[in-house]
C-alpha cells in the first residue's frame, strides 16, 4: 500500500456516524424517561453530567473533547459506561488516522461489556474497520474470516462484503450466498466486488452466482462482468508482457511531468528499485485494492530485521529513505546538458523521476559509509558492511542502466560483472549495511 496510507471512506452497510445520528442514538437508545430514571448517588451523578457534555460536544464536532469524558465515564462504574465505551470508538472513527484505535476500542467494548446491546453494535462497527486497515495489515483479514463463521446472519454478511473489498478468495463462498439470498443492494456490492479478486478468484465468484440464481437481472450483469473480465485479462496478460520485457515502456507507465510528487507515486519508483520485475509490473498495472495486497504480500516475504516489534522496520525504513531520497536527490541539475538524453535528465521542465541515481542507492542499500567527489557530476558511495562502492552520476536517473557502476575499489575486488549482477541490476534492500 500513498505512501501506501489508508483513507477515511464510507463503509458499505455502516456509514460514519455525523453527529445528529450520533446524538439520536444517544437519545434514543439509552436515555430513559425522566419520571423513570432511579435516584442517582453524587459520583453517578456527575457521570451522568460528564456523559451529556461530551454528547453535545459531539454536536458541535468536537470529538478529541467528547473523547476525553466518554473515556472518563467509560472507567467508572456508572449505568452509562457500556454507552460511553462504545462512543469511545465513534469518537476515534471520526477523528482522521485513528481507525486502528477505534477497534480497539470496539474490542475493549466487547469484552468488559458483553451481555450489553453495545457489544453487538461495537462488532459491527469493528467489521468495517477492519475492511479498511485489513489493505495493510493481515490481522484484520484474519478477524474478518473469522467472522464468517458467526452464528448472526448479519455479522456473517457484513463480514464477507468487507472481506470482498479487500480482494480476499476466503469470502467467495459466503459472498455466494450473499448474491444468491441478500438484498438487492447486497447482491450490487457482491458484483463491485468481482474486481477486486484475482481473476481466477473472480471466475469461481461469478460461476458459483450463476449457478445458484433464478434472478434474470442479476444473471445478465453476472454474465456481463465475466466477459468485461475475460477482455481485460487478455489485454493485461499482453501489457504485462510487453512491460516484463521492456524498460523503456515500464518507465512510461510510471513517469510524469511535475514537481509535486504525492506519497503513492514515491512508494511506486521506490518499488522499482526493490521489487522483482515481474511482481513490480503487476502492481503497476493492477487496481487500487490490488496494489494494497501486493505491497502486503511482498513486505511479508521481505525479512523483518527486528521480529520483536509489531511492525517490520524494514518497511519503516523503506517508507523514510523515500522521503529522503525525493529531499535531496530530487533537484534537478539547471546547467547545459545538450549532450544528454533530456529524458535520463531530472530537470526543472521535464522531471520525470522524484530523484537521481543516487537516491536509488539510498533507497536500496541506505546512507553509505563514505561520499567522494570523483569527477564532474560524478560521485563514488562506499559501504563498508556491504564491502562494495558505486560510481554514481548525480542529476541522472538510472533507468536505463547507465547511471550506476561498480567503483574503484569494486573494479579491483570483484570479478567482472559481479557488481552489476548482485547490486546494480538486481532488486534487493538491505537493512543498516553501514559499518564505520
Amino acid at each position: 500500500m500513498s505512501e501506501i496510507t489508508l483513507s477515511k471512506r464510507v463503509r458499505h452497510g455502516h456509514p460514519q456516524p455525523s453527529a445528529l445520528v450520533l446524538v439520536a442514538l444517544l437519545l434514543l437508545g439509552f436515555l430513559s424517561p425522566a419520571g423513570d430514571r432511579p435516584v442517582r448517588a453524587q459520583g453517578e451523578s456527575t457521570q451522568e453530567e460528564a456523559y451529556r457534555q461530551a454528547v453535545d460536544l459531539t454536536v458541535q464536532g468536537e470529538w478529541q473533547q467528547a473523547l476525553v469524558l466518554f473515556r472518563r465515564v467509560a472507567r467508572g462504574d456508572s449505568g452509562r459506561a457500556a454507552e460511553a465505551s462504545f462512543y469511545t470508538g465513534l469518537c476515534l472513527e471520526n477523528l482522521s488516522g485513528r481507525d486502528a484505535e477505534a477497534f480497539e476500542a470496539f474490542e475493549d467494548t466487547r469484552r468488559r461489556f458483553p451481555d450489553e446491546p453495545t457489544a453487538r453494535q461495537a462488532l459491527l462497527r469493528q467489521i468495517p474497520l477492519a475492511g479498511v486497515l485489513g489493505f495493510s495489515d493481515t490481522r484484520f483479514r484474519d478477524f474478518l474470516v473469522a467472522q464468517l463463521d458467526s452464528a448472526e446472519p448479519t455479522v456473517r454478511t457484513e463480514a464477507a462484503l468487507s472481506l470482498g473489498r479487500l480482494g480476499d478468495e476466503r469470502a467467495v463462498e459466503k459472498l455466494i450466498e450473499v448474491a444468491r439470498n441478500g438484498s438487492p443492494n447486497q447482491r450490487m456490492l457482491v458484483l463491485e466486488s468481482v474486481a477486486d479478486f484475482e481473476p481466477e478468484a473472480a471466475e469461481r465468484l461469478l460461476q458459483g452466482i450463476l449457478s445458484g440464481t433464478t434472478d434474470l437481472e442479476l444473471r445478465r450483469q453476472a454474465i456481463e462482468l465475466q466477459t468485461s473480465l475475460a477482455s481485460r485479462a487478455e489485454q493485461r496478460r499482453t501489457t504485462e508482457r510487453l512491460l516484463a520485457s521492456d524498460v523503456r515502456a515500464l518507465m512510461e507507465e510510471i513517469k510524469r511531468q511535475g514537481e509535486d510528487w504525492s506519497d503513492e507515486e514515491l512508494i511506486t519508483h521506490g518499488l522499482f528499485h526493490i521489487m522483482e520485475r515481474r511482481d513490480f509490473v503487476r502492481y503497476v498495472q493492477s487496481t487500487t485494492a490490488e496494489r494494497r495486497r501486493i505491497y502486503a504480500d511482498f513486505w511479508e516475504g521481505i525479512e523483518d530485521p527486528i521480529p520483536q516489534t509489531p511492525e517490520n522496520e524494514m518497511e519503516a525504513e523503506f517508507r523514510r529513505r523515500i522521503q529522503q531520497a525525493h529531499r535531496l536527490y530530487g533537484e534537478p541539475w539547471r546547467a547545459a546538458r545538450s549532450q544528454y538524453d533530456a529524458k535520463e535528465w531530472l530537470t526543472s521542465e521535464s522531471p520525470y523521476a522524484p530523484w537521481d541515481a543516487r537516491g536509488e542507492l539510498l533507497i536500496k542499500f541506505g546512507e553509505p559509509s563514505d561520499i567522494f567527489l570523483v569527477g564532474f557530476n560524478q560521485e563514488e558511495w562506499f559501504y563498508g558492511g556491504l564491502r562494495v562502492d558505486f560510481t554514481v552520476s548525480l542529476y541522472r536517473y538510472n533507468y536505463m542502466r547507465n547511471a550506476i557502476f561498480p567503483g574503484r575499489a569494486s573494479q579491483q575486488d570483484y570479478p567482472p560483472g559481479y557488481v552489476q549482477g548482485m547490486f546494480i541490476n538486481t532488486p534487493r534492500i538491505e537493512f543498516n549495511p553501514i559499518a564505520r
